[in-house]
């Protein structure tokens, strides 16, 4: 046998460190298990039921993408659980339809969503089991919505919302060469409502010249003006001067300028609805 080799099995205690001046780092073999210790504390444990840990698991950047997989297979259930004094609190669940869950484990517990150390987004356990969308320190104020939403049960929103939403006008009869006109189309507000662009489109513009609109309100004057130059065909504004409007103010479109042979000129009015 050569010096610091072994060949076969071997029955041996537990190993020790010789470097170690307190003999308290070492390998413990126990009935089914082994204990890597340091400084007479168990870190790593390796037993029938699994591994366990004590401290902090670093892993360390690699030329893999994958840093930590958990394998299943179509019938199996994988989580990742947190305990409270032996207690399971959280788990983050890939179960066996597939689904990826995030869950509380006590009545009592609300799972938080938080950017920059702040809370954004949290589900409530209680009072009521409420979703809560935050504007804390002002860092974080919009919710949006990019998809159909429903509400099955009554909901109660602490701040007003609002939704986008367009006004979609013929400015114009089909065919006839559009003229000057202080009411080319008019609305009256069915509610409480904050204006936010306009756009222009004109099916032809062959000769060159502006072509202006004004959204107008008899107390208020101009409300947003918008110009389509030379012989484009589209222009989107949204500068807009006094855009809440009231349920029932009345919104006027005017052509206040137009060249000739300009024909086909559409509105769309832009606007978010309060409720």
């Amino acid at each position: 046998m050569s010096y610091k080799y072994s060949k076969g099995s071997q029955v041996i205690g537990d190993l020790k460190a010789a470097d170690d001046a307190e003999r308290n780092t070492m390998i413990d073999f126990g009935e089914d298990q082994i204990e890597f210790q340091t400084s007479g504390s168990t870190r790593l444990k390796v037993h029938n039921a699994g591994l366990d840990v004590t401290g902090t698991i670093h892993i360390t950047s690699s030329n893999s993408s994958e840093l930590l997989r958990l394998a299943k297979t179509g019938a199996d259930s994988r989580e990742i659980v947190f305990e409270l004094d032996g207690n399971d609190r959280f788990e983050i669940a890939y179960n066996s339809f597939e689904n990826v869950m995030f869950s509380t484990l006590d009545s009592g517990d609300d799972i938080y969503f938080r950017l920059n150390g702040v809370n954004t987004f949290a589900m409530l356990r209680s009072p009521t089991r409420i979703v809560k969308v935050y504007d804390s320190l002002s860092q974080f104020n919009n919710f949006e919505v990019y998809a159909s939403s429903s509400f099955k049960q009554p909901t109660t929103f602490e701040e007003p919302i609002s939704f986008e939403d367009v006004i979609m006008a013929e400015l114009s009869i089909p065919g006839i060469d559009l003229q000057t006109d202080t009411n080319a189309y008019r609305f009256t507000c069915p509610y409480n409502l904050e204006l936010t662009e306009l756009g222009l489109t004109v099916d032809q513009h062959t000769t060159s010249g502006n072509i202006t609109v004004n959204v107008t309100n008899p107390d208020d004057g101009t409300l947003i003006t918008a110009t389509i130059p030379g012989t484009d065909d589209f222009v989107q504004v949204t500068s807009v001067t006094s855009g809440s409007r009231s349920q029932g103010d009345n919104i006027t479109f005017e052509i206040t300028a137009t060249p000739a042979n300009a024909q086909g000129l559409r509105a769309n009015l832009y606007f978010k609805r309060t409720v």
